[in-house]
């Protein structure tokens, strides 16, 4: 699957994460690091996305320590740009399916847990301002969950970029899913949401298998989470490396949440190809990947 990259996207990794990352200013840390090469960072610092990132990272030995901001502004370089357009392209495949059961009228809530930098709202974003041209009709609010508090920092800052549809939007973010049920109903208030037109979609892009996830309390807290929104249109969206081991935590949840079943043709494999506007996939024009995804729904 291609889809050619919009002015958005070459925005978005083309400038503002490609100049911050070429024109980040000069540190003995970064330096240090930086002079690693992409294999280095991908593989070691970043742990091919599953790092902490709340942590700084030092290697053995090495007195230089990289603070977690530059972790985050590595991760987004290296791996932002494919993993959103992952989210985007999983979106587009089912584009039916969510604009039929997930935007006509209705207020979406995507809760995007493991968030990062907001990497899949983005995608969503994209693709909802797409299929809701008429922008007095765009009903959606944006909750993103995740530890690192550099992350959500990273996040709120694409949010301040998005001056032209933010005002039509939501967006919220936090470090806890146990917070989201008790915060939910002054969400909605705030929203100005009716009881009878919300649907929520939540998110986990590549999250499942961080090193650091406890799975059976996100489970519970999903439960609850579920439970406060269950007489509306809900849908869990997941996507990871096709590797089974790393699926282990997803079908833990879908054990869990037998009322709702995979939508026709999921779970399957995705083969995608775009543009690499970062620059970071060895100057390849085209980079292709797969990725794992499924997509559950509870039917209302």
């Amino acid at each position: 699957m291609y889809i050619p990259n919009n002015y958005t996207i070459q925005k978005l990794f083309g400038q503002i994460i490609k100049e911050s990352y070429v024109k980040h200013p000069v540190t003995p840390e970064w330096n240090y690091y930086i002079s690693k090469g992409g294999n280095y960072i991908r593989k070691t610092i970043l742990g091919q996305g599953r790092a902490d990132f709340n942590e700084p990272f030092q290697e053995a030995g090495q007195q230089l320590k990289l603070s977690v901001e530059d972790k985050v502004l590595m991760y987004c370089y290296h791996y932002m740009q494919m993993h959103f357009m992952s989210s985007l392209y999983i979106f587009e495949a089912h584009k039916d399916f969510v604009v039929s059961n997930f935007t006509n009228n209705k207020h979406v809530f995507l809760v995007d847990l493991g968030c990062g930098p907001m990497t899949s709202g983005i995608a969503f974003t994209n693709f909802y301002l797409n299929v809701k041209s008429d922008r007095n009709e765009l009903k959606y609010t944006y909750i993103g969950i995740d530890i690192s508090r550099a992350m959500i920092d990273k996040g709120r800052e694409f949010v301040r970029l998005m001056k032209p549809v933010k005002q039509y939007m939501n967006f919220y973010f936090g470090k806890k899913i146990s917070s989201i049920p008790n915060q939910i109903e002054r969400i909605e208030n705030e929203c100005l949401t009716s009881e009878s037109s919300k649907s929520v979609i939540i998110n986990f892009s590549y999250f499942l298998a961080a090193h650091n996830l406890d799975i059976e309390p996100l489970i519970q807290n999903l439960k609850r989470l579920i439970q406060h929104f269950s007489e509306h249109s809900i849908c869990l969206i997941y996507q990871n490396p096709p590797i089974g081991s790393l699926h282990n935590n997803w079908w833990k949840i879908k054990q869990e949440l037998q009322n709702f079943k995979s939508i026709e043709d999921c779970p399957k494999g995705l083969h995608f190809k775009f543009d690499d506007e970062t620059g970071s996939f060895g100057g390849r024009a085209q980079p292709d990947r797969t990725v794992f995804y499924d997509i559950i729904y509870n039917g209302k």
